[in-house]
């Protein structure tokens, strides 16, 4: 078996990139619902198709980019319970060696 390593301090900066992101894809999704939601009370006429078709757009841009959002999420508490069992795992690790020295 290959050796494994885990540098925690990069894996708190990785979920804390995806939260990030998260949040970045959220704002572009609320941007996505208010082109939806806007011009409501306007009778287009003859661009009622268009508006129609616009809004559908919005509407579909705001339900992707709301699910990247909560995926992006997920995965930033994925990361940082990594990071906070491996932390765990090298304090108890180090707190043993130090036993085993008698460092204690």
């Amino acid at each position: 078996m290959g050796e494994f390593q885990v540098d925690l301090t990069h894996l708190v900066e990785a979920s804390a990139a995806w939260g990030d992101a998260s949040e970045v894809l959220s704002t572009a999704a609320i941007s996505a619902q208010a082109i939806q939601d806007s011009h409501k009370e306007i009778i287009w006429g003859i661009f009622a198709d268009a508006w129609t078709a616009q809004a559908k757009a919005a509407e579909y841009m705001h339900d992707r980019l709301a699910e990247a959002s909560t995926e992006t999420h997920a995965i930033e508490n994925v990361l940082a319970h990594v990071a906070k069992v491996y932390g765990a795992h090298d304090e108890e690790l180090a707190a043993a060696i130090a036993r085993l020295h008698g460092d204690s």
